[in-house]
């Protein structure tokens, strides 16, 4: 980053954004990241951004030279947890209380996410995928080029048992996962 600002090399900042920021799940969040975090549906998400949940989470709101890359709204990861955490005085993990203190001041209500755990995960080409699984039903992996500031990477067992490249990115500790899916299947 130093050598970036010393030299004013704009361009060079931009495509460091565009190619090793955006794509990944770091400190800006997407509208998918925002709605696997609040635990709602990303449905209810979008239409509550529609209406004045976009105002309420305004500071946060990433307006960079890049906003709108990709088509996508972002938000700073910290101003979120912090107007979270405001909202509901310390208590925002706990996301039922959380999704009940913003739909006070909401016009469009947020819904509650059918999954439990929720967890956005990668597909077959290594595209982080809008709609979350459930976290049991999924299984961490490391592709080659996956920056290591970024949150850690995920993929459906599933997709992981029929796809050999992403069979091949399971990481070790996970790996006993993937064989007692292959067995169970198999039975």
């Amino acid at each position: 980053m130093h050598e970036l600002f010393d030299r004013k090399d704009g361009l060079r900042l931009l495509r460091w954004l565009a190619h090793r920021i955006l794509p990944y799940p770091c400190f800006l969040w997407t509208e998918a990241r925002l709605a696997t975090r609040l635990n709602v549906s990303l449905e209810s998400l979008r239409q509550s951004l529609e209406s004045n949940l976009c105002s309420f989470l305004k500071s946060a709101e990433y307006c960079g030279a890049l906003h709108g890359y990709d088509g996508q709204r972002r938000w700073w990861r910290s101003g979120v947890e912090s107007i979270l955490w405001e909202k509901t005085e310390g208590r925002s993990f706990d996301s039922e209380y959380t999704i009940s203190e913003l739909n006070k001041s909401l016009d469009k209500k947020l819904v509650a996410s059918s999954l439990r755990q929720s967890i956005l995960v990668v597909n077959r080409e290594f595209t982080i995928q809008d709609e979350a699984i459930e976290v049991d039903l999924a299984i961490r992996i490391q592709p080659d080029d996956w920056p290591v500031y970024a949150e850690q990477a995920w993929a459906s067992i599933v997709d992981a048992n029929e796809d050999s490249r992403l069979s091949g990115a399971v990481v070790s500790s996970d790996r006993d996962k993937l064989c007692i899916k292959v067995e169970s299947e198999s039975e």
